[in-house]
């Protein structure tokens, strides 16, 4: 597994870069970059942890993950280290890393520039941002902490397709549970939401707002397949 992780947040050009620390709580170190400050600046590298939740927070409200959700009767607990407080879920952290690994691994093969970094365009997003966005998901796994919206970008600072990284996510990073296409090939959404009771496989939608459950031998279906089911909730 490659050893970094460079983030950066396009909505606010903060920077973050993450380690593999076994030392630390949460298993990663990171340093966090405000702009104007450089590569030069920034934190001390130290627990990712709180730094996280910081760096993926709803740059609309500027609010982090609180520790618990309700929505209608069902309450949900988003302090998944236990500390009082409200957490990204750190398996997204893992995916990143496996996704950057397998990334590389399939642009090598086709000597094609590496991931340089991954741009954030959504992490924690408060219930008021989905009615802002006219959002028709309900229920979103961005309200609980376990789901980001990446776009990788490559050493020549173009974008990497999201249909090339949805395929190479589907074939081998298990740690995702829900899978989605936005944006006319840009956007990629991956989650790490508990698979549904009688499920196997993740989640999957494409960049036309409508769901479709995928295969784990066959991969997603980019073709017309008739009216398609209504989306997942999660997105």
């Amino acid at each position: 597994m490659g050893d970094s992780v460079h983030l950066r947040n396009i909505h606010n050009n903060e920077e973050m870069i993450i380690e593999i620390d076994q030392s630390q709580p949460s298993g990663y170190a990171a340093k966090l970059f405000k702009p104007p400050g450089s590569t030069a600046e920034g934190t001390p590298f130290q627990d990712l942890g709180d730094q996280f939740d910081e760096f993926t927070r709803d740059w609309r409200r500027d609010e982090q993950v609180p520790a618990d959700h309700t929505y209608g009767e069902r309450s949900f607990d988003l302090d998944y280290d236990n500390d009082g407080d409200g957490d990204m879920h750190m398996g997204l952290v893992d995916n990143l890393f496996t996704i950057k690994d397998m990334l590389n691994a399939e642009l090598a093969s086709q000597d094609k520039a590496l991931v340089e970094r991954f741009d954030l365009i959504s992490g924690y997003r408060h219930p008021d941002t989905a009615k802002l966005l006219n959002s028709t998901v309900s229920l979103s796994q961005h309200n609980l902490g376990m789901a980001l919206d990446i776009r990788p970008i490559d050493t020549n600072g173009e974008v990497i397709p999201t249909r090339e990284v949805t395929q190479t996510i589907w074939q081998g990073v298990p740690g995702v549970r829900g899978l989605g296409n936005y944006d006319v090939d840009v956007n990629t959404h991956v989650d790490v939401r508990p698979l549904a009771a009688g499920r196997d496989n993740p989640a999957f939608w494409d960049d036309d707002g409508h769901g479709k459950i995928g295969s784990n031998s066959e991969g997603p279906d980019w073709s017309p397949s008739g009216a398609p089911a209504p989306r997942s909730p999660g997105g």
